[in-house]
């Protein structure tokens, strides 16, 4: 009876199957890091790309400020008052 009761540990990995394990998880690992390295390029391109973007709409956004800042002076709005006045008396004519 005693010698029912023993059992033989199960292996998993036999030693000649460690190799072969080690060698897929090196590939694996091989692969995700290439994986990761594309990626990293690609997303530094897409970086490179969004501050090219971002410096024309800050020199766009300038230069509307300074159109803006134009327009708003008084000699303008005053200029544009005598205008839009002279424009109804021209309307008022007809």
């Amino acid at each position: 009876m005693r010698s029912l009761l023993k059992l033989k540990p199960i292996r998993l990995f036999k030693r000649a199957h460690v190799g072969y394990v080690i060698g897929i998880l090196m590939v694996i690992s091989a692969f995700f890091v290439t994986y990761v390295r594309i990626h990293m390029t690609v997303v530094g391109y897409e970086i490179g790309e969004l501050k090219d973007k971002e410096s024309s709409l800050l020199e766009s956004q300038g230069t509307l400020k300074m159109k803006l800042a134009q327009m708003t002076t008084r000699q303008a709005l005053t200029q544009r008052i005598h205008l839009a006045d002279y424009d109804q008396l021209d309307e008022s004519d007809e």
